[in-house]
């Protein structure tokens, strides 16, 4: 192994060891380096052929996703030139890893429909859910720190969507309770570990890491859960997601969430293509989390993907 993988937390490698000794070698190597660029398109500013059109003028070299026709890969220029572009300084891309892309892929939101982004900033994902509906949903977009939510209401602005999006500086806890019944989809992509934004040769990327760290990560992406399920309409559909390796964030909390809303809610197979995905955990040292986690998805990280887990729920009772 790398000796720069030294680095890195000893007990989070032998956790990781733990969870993927197969691919732990592979999977190690991507926090070697930082990822490959990928970007989505922005429905509201332009439309395919006019970006292809943008991308010839201005010498972008891009590789599309097949999987998910609205990204690309960046071949040329690096990121840093591609910023001076007028396609990135007029808001017709939004620059973001396409892992980060895969919960709102998975959520599938709906013209006409009313959403909730209980962890909205910095942006990408609530200004998805805006591109991929056309702007045709109400989306709710919620954040709590305040440096954060200032990120979050600038890239809205720049992405020319602030008439389809009620922006709202508070606890998404407080506002999922605050709108029962309210909302035909919810998103809790929530604040966590970030294991998967590790990067050995930069300290600040897991200095702060450690077992308690993931602990108190559990605690409030329970009550944020919890507050989602609550604002969320019978029939709708809720997501969960992380970019985190930890059980104790992913198939632990979704555990936690059958059992305490066994009435109301259900998973639900995804059925999006996730690329190198994996099912979720039916146990984790040597606790049973159930069958049903299967439902869920891992996604592995390589050169272009961050680690994620996705979950999918739908609300079968108020």
């Amino acid at each position: 192994m790398d000796k720069r993988l030294y680095e890195l937390p000893k007990e989070f490698l032998d956790r990781l060891q733990q969870l993927y000794p197969q691919q732990f070698h592979a999977i190690c190597r991507t926090f070697l380096d930082d990822k490959q660029t990928t970007f989505r398109i922005n429905f509201i500013k332009i439309n395919i052929p006019g970006l292809m059109q943008a991308f010839s003028q201005a010498q972008v070299r891009v590789k599309r996703v097949p999987w998910l026709d609205y990204a690309w890969i960046l071949e040329f220029p690096k990121q840093r030139e591609f910023e001076k572009t007028s396609i990135y300084l007029n808001g017709q891309i939004y620059v973001q890893n396409i892992s980060s892309m895969l919960p709102v892929a998975v959520l599938d939101p709906q013209p006409g429909e009313v959403i909730l982004d209980l962890c909205a900033a910095p942006g990408g994902k609530t200004t998805q859910i805006v591109s991929v509906t056309k702007g045709q949903a109400k989306v709710v977009a919620v954040e709590f720190v305040k440096p954060r939510w200032c990120k979050l209401e600038a890239n809205i602005k720049l992405q020319g969507h602030e008439a389809y999006i009620d922006l709202i500086l508070g606890d998404g806890v407080m506002v999922g309770k605050e709108n029962a019944g309210r909302f035909d989809r919810v998103l809790v992509d929530a604040p966590c570990s970030s294991e998967s934004g590790f990067l050995a040769n930069h300290p600040r990327s897991y200095g702060y890491w450690s077992l308690k760290t993931v602990k108190e990560c559990q605690s409030k992406q329970k009550q944020l859960l919890g507050a989602g399920v609550h604002a969320l309409k019978k029939n709708g559909i809720l997501v969960y997601s992380t970019c985190t390796f930890s059980p104790e964030e992913n198939e632990e909390v979704v555990s936690w969430a059958l059992e305490k809303f066994k009435q109301q809610i259900v998973l639900e197979p995804i059925q999006f293509p996730l690329p190198g995905a994996r099912p979720g955990l039916a146990a984790w040292q040597g606790k049973k989390l159930g069958t049903d986690l299967s439902f869920t998805k891992r996604i592995l990280p390589n050169e272009f993907l961050e680690a994620f887990y996705i979950a999918r729920f739908r609300k079968i009772m108020e």
